[in-house]
């Protein structure tokens, strides 16, 4: 059992972690964790990385959608000025045709921003979405408005025939100014020159009037000055010479034309005139146009700030990152070191132990002291090695120190028993001699009654010789013979044991009891029944001198080893001869048959199995002789 637990042990050794592989797991462990710690700062620092690329992606091209829909605002509130201004049917047409493409530029640009935006920006989108319509919404009128009334065709009359007209009057009387001499000729017609360019002018400011006072204004200016000019020719004409009659009759058809084409004029613009297309354009437009830009700007400056922030956040997302994998990288060389100095500790440690093992075992040269345990790496495989070289070195010196014990136990009993045979088998040898003597001398007597007499005494002590030898023999077969070792069950030998030596029991009187719970043992089962043999033998010889002679068979158990013990109430045995009465022939009466070798052979079994054999004995109280059996045998 010993050896199966010591090979299990030793199989449990073989899988320690070897020192190599642990120094390398930890090795591995650490460029793992370095490795982990740069992939995960790098994967972090390229994630934000593309992450900010992404954000400022989406913030440019939010800021770059918010400047080309405002450059668009602008160019389409610029081309519906340029509408109203128009000088020419056409001209108005192609700034209607500009302002519809921008509209359709401003709603996919507004719409593309809108996928972008954050949810507060949304808002202002919404906004802005809304201020665009009812500048879409008025600009639809302003449009419809502008080509409903004839503002145009008024404007190309002022500025056409209308003013070819007042350069008509203002030729004939510059004419006439510098043909005249009359100072009072000259007066007149720088008069007339000077009211004909304000009447222009009047007129001019008539057409571009933006209110309705305004036109009311200009028209009380107006139709005085005409009158007044009118008068003015026909004193001219009184005044002159009739040389100069054609020139102002020229100038006056000139005024007259004019007139015409002023009422004209007036009545193409009609009730609806460019105060109404102003009021539209500047009053409602432009302030809706201006509202709308402002969201813009701010949905511009929005994104600018939210660009500024994320690179605020970069940077410090990027400290944050660095910093961690400094910190992460000092710990996994910190764990590193500390593993390695813990590991080079432990090895240093357990080198120590057994240093110290060796120089304490060499000092006190003591080989049953254990090796102490270090772990099961190699170093541990090491030290339960030399355990293992120690146990056997000590085994060796223990089995030679007990060979030399029985050594000497040998050459002890060999002395016993070459003094004892010698002195033993020489009684029977002499009485054998002297018996044959008288054997021959009864012979040449012819007393043949002496003759028989002597040859019965010579039978006798031959027996007697004859079984000193035999146990002598059976003594000597106990020590060389080798133990067969089986689970003996004590009762059930005890009970046939009785059962053989149940005549013997009654011619001697003797009662025996044998306890029923006798414990088993694993011992060699002939030896154990010679051995109880020869105490319960020996118990009936010297009980069969008492009154009420008693035999008690029992055992003890414990731990480490079995007792049986065979007790008699016979006359006891001196102190002085309880060991003596071990060795060979040693008998306490002479005249009890027996060789005496029955006692030396149950104390030679008894240590055969590793146990001892003794007797407990007070004088006139029987005696008690123990077995002892080790349960480990």
């Amino acid at each position: 059992m010993r050896t199966d637990q010591s090979d299990q042990s030793d199989q449990k050794t073989r899988f320690a972690i070897p020192i190599r592989w642990k120094l390398l797991a930890t090795t591995a462990a650490i460029g793992l964790v370095a490795a982990l710690i740069a992939i995960s700062g790098l994967s972090r620092m390229q994630a934000l990385n593309d992450r900010m690329n992404r954000i400022v992606d989406v913030a440019a091209a939010k800021s770059k959608l918010a400047s080309l829909t405002k450059q668009e605002l602008v160019a389409a509130t610029r081309a519906e000025k340029n509408m109203i201004l128009a000088k020419s049917q056409e001209e108005m047409e192609r700034h209607m045709n500009t302002i519809d493409r921008t509209l359709d530029e401003l709603q996919k640009n507004e719409t593309a921003l809108r996928a972008l935006v954050s949810d507060e920006t949304r808002e202002q989108l919404d906004q802005f979405r809304s201020k665009w319509d009812q500048w879409q919404f008025n600009h639809a009128e302003l449009r419809q408005m502008t080509r409903l009334n004839s503002d145009v065709t008024a404007r190309m009359l002022s500025v056409g025939d209308a003013r070819n007209q007042i350069d008509a009057l203002e030729g004939q009387l510059v004419l006439i100014g510098s043909q005249s001499d009359d100072p009072e000729v000259q007066r007149m017609v720088f008069e007339l020159s000077l009211s004909a360019l304000k009447l222009q002018r009047f007129e001019k400011n008539l057409i571009l009037a933006s209110t309705a006072e305004a036109v009311d204004d200009f028209s009380e200016h107006v139709r005085p000055l005409r009158l007044s000019i009118s008068e003015g020719l026909q004193r001219l004409a009184e005044i002159s010479d009739a040389r100069f009659d054609e020139q102002i009759t020229a100038a006056q058809m000139a005024l007259d034309k004019y007139i015409a084409l002023t009422e004209s004029i007036r009545n193409y613009m009609g009730d609806s005139g460019d105060f109404l297309v102003f009021q539209l354009a500047y009053g409602v437009g432009e302030p809706l146009a201006d509202e709308s830009e402002e969201l813009l700007n701010a949905i511009i400056d929005s994104s600018e700030m939210e660009m500024t922030e994320l690179q605020t956040e970069s940077g410090k997302a990027y400290r944050t990152a660095r910093n961690g994998l400094i910190v992460l990288s000092a710990i996994g060389i910190a764990v590193g070191v500390l593993i390695s100095f813990v590991i080079g500790g432990r090895i240093a440690n357990d080198l120590g132990k057994l240093a110290a093992y060796a120089q304490a075992v060499h000092d006190a040269r003591d080989l049953s002291r254990p090796i102490p345990v270090v772990g099961n790496d190699e170093v541990g495989q090491v030290a339960k090695a030399f355990d293992g070289m120690r146990k056997t070195v000590y085994a060796q010196n223990a089995e030679m120190a007990s060979l030399n014990s029985a050594l000497v136990d040998k050459s002890q009993e060999m002395e016993q028993f070459v003094y004892t045979v010698s002195h033993d088998l020489k009684s029977p040898l002499v009485s054998c001699k002297g018996l044959l003597g008288l054997l021959k001398e009864d012979l040449e007597d012819e007393a043949y009654d002496d003759v028989i007499d002597s040859a019965n005494r010579l039978e006798a002590a031959t027996d007697q010789l004859s079984r000193i030898i035999d146990d002598l023999l059976e003594l000597s077969r106990i020590g060389r013979k080798p133990l067969e070792l089986v689970e003996v069950n004590v009762h059930a030998l005890m009970t046939q044991l009785v059962q053989d030596l149940t005549e013997r029991l009654e011619v001697a009187g003797v009662s025996i009891s044998v306890a029923a719970n006798l414990p088993a043992i694993r011992a060699d089962e002939s030896d154990l029944r010679r051995a109880f043999d020869n105490l319960i033998t020996n118990a009936i010889k010297y009980a069969a001198d008492v009154q009420d002679p008693k035999i008690e068979v029992g055992g003890l158990q414990s731990k480490h080893a079995v007792r049986y013990f065979v007790r008699d109430n016979g006359p006891g045995i001196e102190p002085g001869y309880q060991e003596k009465i071990f060795g060979l022939f040693q008998r306490l009466d002479n005249k009890k048959e027996g060789t005496g070798l029955g006692l030396a052979s149950v104390r030679k079994i008894a240590r055969m199995h590793g146990g001892r054999a003794w007797v407990e004995s007070k004088p006139t109280e029987g005696a008690t002789f123990w077995i002892e059996i080790p349960v480990k045998v």
